[in-house]
Order: structure tokens, then sequence, then C-alpha cells
């Protein structure tokens, strides 16, 4: 990406400016869900929309490059990869020098997606609603409610129900305990993102 003032570049992965004036700086990245416009409300009610002007009858100059799955870059490559399709959806996680990419093929057969290698366990959620990912990590005494942890629908559930989060906000509901950390998360495709971290774990 390119901020107009500077003409500064930024991968938009990793933030850190590559190129022009700002080169070295560091963007900070903020915790979202993704998710659909109707559970958005839902959930933040007084939340504001930034929607981008209309293109006109011609649509997208994108729409044939995202229903293509052939197609991965603008300028298109080989699909050669192994581990998964190069066009295959990811959520992908970093902290501190570990990355770790989840398919969305994944969440929506299970559910949720635990990983215990990153230095805070997280937990990354697939709303019941279908179109919700969101992630969590667990810290402090919460690691304990990690092992043993059971996600029933929105609900995230600590061995024995000592504690009960929201699987959408991490907010705790019920029991003894405090708010789940949100963590940023990535949506990309598996080329994009792997091409940016050649070592990244992939759960799929």
């Amino acid at each position: 990406m390119q901020d107009v003032e500077t003409q500064s570049l930024w991968p938009q992965p990793w933030g850190e400016c590559i190129k022009g004036a700002s080169k070295g700086k560091k963007l900070t990245q903020f915790p979202a869900i993704h998710t659909t416009y109707a559970e958005f409300k839902k959930l933040y009610p007084n939340g504001q929309l930034l929607k981008k002007p209309e293109k006109g009858p011609e649509g997208s100059p994108y729409e044939g490059y995202f229903s293509n799955p052939e197609q991965l870059g603008m300028f298109g490559r080989v699909d050669d990869y192994e581990r998964l399709k190069g066009k295959g959806k990811v959520f992908g996680v970093r902290m501190g020098d570990q990355q770790v990419a989840v398919s969305e093929a994944y969440l929506k057969k299970n559910g949720f997606a635990l990983i215990p290698s990153l230095p805070d366990p997280v937990i990354v959620t697939f709303g019941a609603d279908g179109g919700t990912v969101a992630a969590f990590a667990f810290s402090g005494k919460q690691k304990a409610a990690v092992k043993g942890l059971k996600v029933d629908g929105d609900r995230m559930i600590a061995p024995g129900g000592r504690a009960v989060w929201s699987a959408r906000t991490g907010k705790l509901v019920e029991g003894d305990g405090t708010d789940l950390t949100v963590v940023p998360t990535m949506s990309a495709y598996w080329f994009a993102w792997l091409s940016f971290f050649p070592n990244t774990e992939l759960i799929k």
C-alpha cells in the first residue's frame, strides 16, 4: 500500500515501510474481526461503516481475478503449492517472530483452531453465523483453560465451566476471570501469505 502524502510503500503483512520518506518506520496493527455487515451491526449497533464508492456498471476490475481459482497474482503464476492450493483462503496470525496460517476450510469444518505453539496460546474461531472469524490469546492464568477448552456455538468454555467467553468478542460472559485479548489476523490467499512468510506453520 502507498500513503499519498509521502509516496511511501508499506507491505500490508508486516507494515514496515520499504521505500520512501518513511522507510524503516512501522505501522501499528490493530486487532479486528472478519465478519458480515449484519453481524457487525449486532455486535456494534453504533459502529460506523466505511464504504468504497460504486465502480459503475462495469463493476470491480478484480471480479475476474477473485472468481478464477487458477490465477495467482495479477500477472499469474503456476500453482505448484504442495501444502494447500495457492488460492486457498487462510487467516494469518503473527506473534513475535512466529507466523501461523489457518485455512478457511479447516475452520468451516471444525469451528475453531487452537494454536498452542505461539508464545501465548491462540484460538481462532469461526462463528456459528458462518461468516465471522476472530482470534484471541490466552495469557497468564487464562492459559490453564486451553487444555480441555470446549467451543459450543458462540461460547468458549473452560474446563469445569469455570469461565465462559464469547467466541465472537472474547468477552467473559460467565464465571471467574477476565476478557481474552483480541489478536490481529489477516485474511489472505495461501500463495500470498507464504510469499511473505515462507516458514509459516499451516493448520489445514
